[in-house]
């Protein structure tokens, strides 16, 4: 898989035994579909796609058929999950709810780049 550097949004969480910031990076509809991005369950590397990926390339599940995590060798068709569950610090694993980005304030300032791997 190639890898590539990515605009994407930031949302920063606290760790609920440290109060260590984890970033979570997450994208937003601009003309049409938000590209999707997805982290592995198990290491936390990041994976890219678009919608249109799926629809003109091939489906999702079909692609990563045989695909591996870049770093922890993981069935990635199994592994790969919102960027927004399974957030790991202190030997704690806590996810946010599905509609945490609603009260983030998205401008170009809340914007990093940010490393990923293409699926497609």
């Amino acid at each position: 898989m190639k890898k590539e550097v990515k605009r994407a949004y930031v949302y920063e969480a606290k760790c609920f035994e440290c109060n260590k910031i984890q970033k979570i990076y997450f994208t937003m509809p601009d003309f049409g579909d938000a590209p999707i991005i997805q982290k592995c369950r198990f290491c936390s590397t990041l994976y890219w796609h678009t919608p249109e990926d799926e629809y003109y390339i091939k489906p999702l599940d079909k692609q990563l058929e045989g695909k591996a995590c870049i770093k922890c060798d993981a069935n990635l068709n199994k592994t790969l999950v919102p960027t927004h569950s399974h957030i790991k610090c202190c030997n704690v694993e806590f996810s946010l709810d599905d509609d945490y980005s609603y009260g983030i304030s998205v401008d170009s300032a809340s914007m990093e780049e940010v490393e990923v791997y293409l699926i497609y």
